[in-house]
């Protein structure tokens, strides 16, 4: 029989056989620039609350639109070199355009509104009332949700019935939103009846054809805020049958 091979812990190597430890040598930084100044305290931010408002209305004022981006977690997007300065710079400028932009665009991808939602959750007292209502400011701004329905779109989507339910909900922030709907979809296939012919239907055209029956049943319930936001999205699907 083979003798056992004790184990043994790791030992350090003996000082002969040791490397001289040697600290690497740091890179001077270059020398500073004389013709470029020091960094300071921003002269902007030094400016009155009030000021710097103006001066964000007024360079507001040239933007048309903003977004409302799935993945921004209810904050609105534009291009502006002022969402770059800085942070507090950026959301100063974003507060304003949640009261002035004439137009806020919101990509619904198969009746999920939960950025919508998040969007209208942030939003303060002021915010909310600048927000176009079906009552007191119908069309002053526009807030407009397109609608994607891939082939994937469940033909009676829970999602859009989480969304009509909150729009009749009373605690709800922004439950008089003047929202309006336009669609897109993936184009139609063909869809082989057998002895009846073949026909171009799309998945859109099935979502809308269900719909439709749902809005019948909540139309003889009683013809409400979720009445009225569903017969919209049905109009808004008309195109894509």
């Amino acid at each position: 029989m083979s003798a056992r091979v004790r184990k043994r812990p790791a030992e350090a190597p003996p000082a002969s056989r040791q490397r001289p430890y040697r600290p690497k040598k740091q890179k001077a930084a270059p020398p500073p620039d004389p013709s470029i100044p020091p960094p300071g305290p921003s002269r902007f931010l030094a400016l009155p609350a009030k000021l710097r408002n103006e001066i964000y209305g007024y360079i507001g004022a040239d933007v048309s639109s903003a977004f409302i981006h799935r993945r921004a977690r209810g904050k609105l997007l534009t291009v502006s070199p002022l969402t770059s300065v800085s942070k507090q710079v950026a959301d100063e400028y974003q507060a304003i355009l949640y009261i002035t932009v004439p137009k806020v665009i919101a990509s619904v991808k198969d009746f999920n509104f939960s950025h919508i939602v998040a969007f209208l959750n942030k939003l303060s007292d002021a915010e909310v009332n600048a927000l176009p209502d079906l009552v007191a400011s119908p069309g002053e701004r526009q807030i407009v949700a397109q609608l994607e329905v891939t082939k994937s779109c469940s033909h009676n989507p829970e999602t859009l019935h989480r969304w009509l339910t909150r729009c009749e909900h009373p605690t709800k922030k922004g439950i008089q939103l003047d929202l309006s709907y336009s669609a897109t979809g993936d184009p139609p296939d063909w869809i082989d009846y057998g002895p009846m012919g073949s026909k171009k239907e799309s998945n859109a055209s099935h979502v809308r054809t269900t719909l439709k029956k749902k809005l019948k049943e909540v139309g003889k319930a009683e013809k409400g805020r979720m009445y009225q936001e569903l017969e919209e999205i049905v109009a808004a699907l008309e195109p894509l049958e």
